[in-house]
């Protein structure tokens, strides 16, 4: 049989704003589904990886995995950040986003899985424990180069289980809308927009939840910035949620997330910046 034609791929862009619609028990996984294409590539066909709107695979790559700086470093930077690194979202096959979240840090990659505390019955007894706030997503800070090779060359598993099968690791693609090429691009994060959802995120607050744009509304179309509290420094939009005051993140093309309530003394309005007003 004859080596099929790879896919095509729409050029790296950045997205404005990130994130798609879910909820907290994932009713629009339709959404994410659309979002996602998840073909693998083999190993051996390094020569064969899309390619349009990507710089080529080449050996210096293959070596050049970590990007020196450290998740601490992103969010409070006493320098610049590698110009030619960007955050890609990435998806993990069957839910082993924790795992390659491990594999990817011993490689020196600078990875971020959002996590959250909850309650569980645990043998009969309530815990709490950490999960995935977003199942099967993997954020990466990395250049193209280094972040075609993660998608095309799976991840190897440590387990000692001899059927246990390396991580696969793929493109998040943007089928909401198609470049001039008529293809879809790879979903890249703002810089801003990350750091802003590290810092909402990063203490796996149990009061954090992913939310449908039928489960809130928007009261003034206004960015707030939260002034005190356990998200200070948190940018959103003021929304009302069961009849609660708090504020929503919005992370399009992935999800919107949502915070518990919020008093009105802790926000404080942002200014709109000049050249977006009319």
């Amino acid at each position: 049989m004859g080596i099929p034609e790879p896919l095509r791929v729409g050029r790296v862009t950045t997205v404005s704003r990130f994130f798609c619609v879910v909820t907290q028990d994932f009713r629009a996984q339709g959404v994410m589904d659309t979002l996602m294409n998840v073909a693998s590539i083999p190993e051996e066909s390094e020569s064969r990886l899309p390619s349009e709107g990507l710089p080529p695979v080449t050996a210096a790559g293959s070596q050049r995995c970590g990007t020196g700086v450290s998740l601490e470093y992103v969010l409070h930077p006493t320098h610049g950040l590698p110009q030619e690194c960007r955050w890609y979202v990435l998806r993990a096959t069957y839910g082993r986003e924790r795992e390659a979240e491990d594999l990817l840090k011993k490689r020196g990659v600078l990875v971020y899985v959002p996590k959250r505390k909850t309650l569980k019955m645990v043998k009969g007894e309530k815990k709490k424990v950490e999960e995935s706030l977003l199942p099967n997503l993997v954020f990466v800070f990395t250049d193209e180069c280094t972040a075609r090779r993660l998608v095309a060359f799976p991840l190897k598993s440590e387990s000692r289980r001899k059927d246990k099968m390396p991580v696969s690791l793929h493109f998040m693609y943007d089928h909401t809308s198609l470049n001039e090429n008529g293809l879809n691009d790879v979903v890249v994060i703002p810089h801003k927009e990350m750091v802003n959802f590290i810092r909402f995120t990063i203490g796996g607050s149990e009061s954090i939840r992913a939310v449908s744009p039928a489960d809130f509304r928007i009261k003034k179309d206004q960015q707030v910035v939260i002034t005190e509290g356990d998200f200070k420094g948190v940018v959103g939009r003021v929304a009302r949620i069961d009849r609660q005051t708090c504020v929503v993140v919005d992370l399009q093309p992935i999800c919107f997330l949502a915070s518990a309530y919020i008093p009105k003394a802790f926000l404080r309005e942002v200014p709109e910046p000049e050249n977006n007003k009319k």
